[in-house]
């Protein structure tokens, strides 16, 4: 959910691929359909995820789970095998957990859009929300800007009007 990692990004994740000290994961790799693929959805590999505090600590904790015991960060814990396929983890865990939340069911894909938004919200700057996503900048504005709900347009127009005071710090001219 923290890292915007699409699902089948998630289950090809291995542990050669992640970077503890750097906080970052390299995507290289996807699970689709029961097929592990060596690249992923836009045929891109993305170095530039970082984790972000919830992320790293989630995959920090994993590292007891699956570390010595194979290649992939996350296994299907009731076989401790990788996962091979969305729909296990969906009917075993995603929709029981959803219901015992009472929260209405929506696609485990969904927590990317989350994420997307969240970041949107946080004022982060687009192209580097872009670049963890593995979208262009114009693809990530495109598809997930409608998500924002207006909260922020103060604060934005507050930037414009920083820009146009007359306190605002201006470049210097090169000539006295």
């Amino acid at each position: 959910m923290w890292a915007g990692m699409r699902t089948s990004e998630i289950f090809g994740l291995r542990w050669a691929n992640v970077d503890l000290a750097s906080r970052s994961v390299l995507v290289a790799e996807a699970v689709v359909r029961g097929r592990q693929k060596d690249n992923t959805k836009t045929n891109t590999v993305r170095t530039t995820v970082k984790l972000n505090s919830v992320a790293f600590a989630a995959i920090t904790s994993q590292k007891q789970h699956t570390f010595l015991g194979g290649d992939f960060v996350f296994n299907d814990p009731r076989y401790n095998i990788p996962w091979v396929d969305e729909r296990a983890f969906r009917r075993s865990y995603w929709t029981p957990s959803l219901k015992r939340l009472g929260i209405r069911y929506r696609r485990p894909y969904n927590m990317r859009y989350t994420y997307a938004t969240i970041m949107l919200m946080a004022g982060m700057n687009h192209s580097f929300c872009a670049k963890q996503l593995g979208h262009s900048p114009e693809v990530f504005q495109r598809t997930y800007s409608k998500w924002l709900d207006g909260r922020q347009n103060d604060a934005e127009m507050g930037h414009l009007e920083a820009a146009l005071s007359p306190g605002y710090p201006q470049k210097q001219s090169k000539t006295p």
